[in-house]
């Protein structure tokens, strides 16, 4: 069985994300196409004013770009839909890895099993029946 360490990245103010720079690296590390990346922004860029293209992969951010009035720092008004991602995500994650949820839909998740430990003390304590 293949061990990794899980990476948890510095807050943008302690250095942020590691990232890979030139295309050899992002290709080697990611392995990925970086022009394909670039293709894929121009893309993004036909679909709205502003906005910007980020990737991770590996624990890397591979990929940063913005237009418009998008950048980093930006704070557009989503309202709720961070959770149409999140439950997406979840569901593809316990589709490919039933192991991990035992309990289904019922399993726990704000335990150390899944967060990392400066997540503790849980800061609301009805957040542990999440």
């Amino acid at each position: 069985m293949n061990e990794t360490k899980t990476y948890f990245p510095l807050p943008d103010s302690l250095g942020g994300w590691r990232t890979l720079t030139g295309p050899e690296e992002i290709k080697k590390v990611a392995g990925i196409d970086p022009f394909k990346l670039n293709s894929a922004f121009d893309f993004v860029r036909t679909t709205t004013d502003n906005g910007g293209l980020l990737v991770v992969k590996n624990g890397y951010l591979v990929y940063e770009k913005y237009f418009g009035k998008g950048q980093r720092e930006a704070t557009p008004n989503l309202g709720s839909c961070g959770k149409s991602f999140t439950s997406i995500a979840v569901g593809i994650l316990m589709d490919e890895r039933p192991d991990l949820f035992p309990k289904g839909l019922n399993q726990k998740i704000f335990t150390p099993d899944y967060l990392p430990f400066n997540a503790f003390p849980l800061p609301d304590s009805r957040m542990a029946d999440i």
